[in-house]
């Protein structure tokens, strides 16, 4: 607790330092403008269904990005400490999700640089951290690149580091060329989860069709290996994209492919043919936005198998009401079954509707309904969610308005 209250108080002063240093604006050339955010939250939360909780979730946010064209940066961080009383401390301990991100460019190309790394004592769901029931707004939780945990777990603490660099050239005005590069771990300290690496690389090229429709062909390899095991495998895929913007507010974008699957080891597993598809859709108008997105291919295993093929969908909607109000809900389906025979499947859901109000220009008060469901074959960890987990919560939090930095 005391080491909650501190970074608390480490925000705190932070938030107040950067005000201080802002200067106003001089005359002269135009400057370039960054935002700086924070924010407190307390929550108090009840959760059922293997034995009845109580929480108390105390967390922190700061959002930070220079504003510059040319060499962007932005960093957010989300985290905090959640106190259980009794039942089966479905999420006890620390949370913490660190996303930074900086672009560079010349005069055509373009490189960028984006990390994140998180501590989580569950797999993630909804808001930025990942946690429910910790006063975030509902939000994707960020990804770079195909999704790492798609097995629900609870009381389960897994570092979850991605690490992801990406480079673009235009040959001319229609045209480019990029490479990505991703490097990805899942650790489990307390030894409850199967260790992961993951390696992967992407080449292609994309072609603007017209002012709203474009075309990319990419080159996929990834390797998995794991900690302490003799298994290994491959992933090759050829994948072709379109996207399309129906107006300024609509959005599609969709993939598709083969993949081969290769393994190696003394635990390996048959090569094999799979297919790899992602699809999303999105709408954003002054007041609204929505989010609706399916994905279908092979991971890494979510630390419970050496390989998986999953299923995931998900959806999010958010309205604004009077800019003093808002509503959200999101939800997801995963599905994951093991590539070795017999190593099992999950297959859960979970959805969640938050309704938040500002009170005044510092404070905020939210309440949230969270529900969250799996059925997974009995051969599968104790930690692996199994059966349904609901909850509520009430969050009151201290949440000034934007500042922005001339620099």
């Amino acid at each position: 607790m005391k080491k909650s209250i501190a970074l608390l108080g480490l925000l705190v002063m932070v938030s107040f330092a950067a005000v201080g240093q802002v200067e106003p604006a001089a005359t002269g050339p135009a400057r370039s403008t960054g935002s700086f955010n924070y924010s407190l939250h307390d929550t108090e939360s009840s959760w059922w269904g293997f034995g009845n909780e109580q929480a108390n979730s105390t967390a922190g946010s700061v959002s930070y990005s220079n504003g510059k064209v040319r060499r962007p940066f932005s960093m957010n961080y989300s985290g905090g400490y959640t106190f259980t009383f009794g039942g089966g401390e479905y999420a006890r301990g620390y949370f913490q999700n660190f996303l930074a991100s900086q672009t560079f460019g010349g005069r055509k190309w373009r490189m960028s640089i984006a990390d994140n790394i998180a501590y989580r004592p569950q797999a993630p769901t909804v808001g930025f951290s990942g946690i429910p029931g910790t006063g975030e707004p509902i939000a994707s939780p960020p990804t770079t690149g195909t999704p790492s945990e798609t097995v629900l777990t609870q009381n389960t603490h897994v570092i979850d580091n991605s690490t992801r660099a990406s480079f673009s050239l235009p040959i001319d005005y229609a045209t480019s060329v990029f490479a990505n590069g991703n490097y990805m771990v899942l650790r489990y300290p307390d030894g409850n989860g199967i260790d992961t690496t993951a390696i992967s690389a992407t080449a292609g090229a994309s072609q603007r069709i017209d002012s709203r429709t474009s075309v990319t062909g990419e080159f996929q390899e990834s390797k998995y290996t794991y900690t302490g095991a003799n298994v290994a495998f491959r992933t090759t895929a050829v994948i072709g994209t379109v996207s399309h913007e129906w107006n300024k507010g609509l959005g599609a974008r969709a993939s598709v492919g083969p993949e081969w699957i290769g393994s190696d080891g003394a635990n390996a597993f048959p090569s094999s043919l799979h297919l790899s598809v992602t699809a999303g859709l999105t709408y954003r108008r002054r007041f609204d936005s929505a989010s609706i997105q399916y994905s279908y291919g092979d991971n890494g295993g979510s630390g419970i198998f050496y390989g998986a093929q999953f299923n995931t969908l998900s959806g999010t909607f958010t309205r604004t009401l009077r800019n003093k109000a808002s509503f959200s809900a999101r939800f997801g389906y995963q599905q994951t079954t093991g590539f070795q025979a017999g190593s099992g499947s999950t297959r859960g859901l979970y959805a969640s509707v938050t309704a938040s109000r500002r009170l005044g220009k510092l404070f905020s008060l939210m309440a949230s309904y969270n529900d969250t469901e799996q059925l997974a074959t009995s051969n599968l960890p104790g930690n692996v969610l199994n059966g349904m987990l609901q909850g509520v919560s009430v969050s009151i939090g201290y949440a000034p308005r934007g500042m922005h930095l001339e620099q």
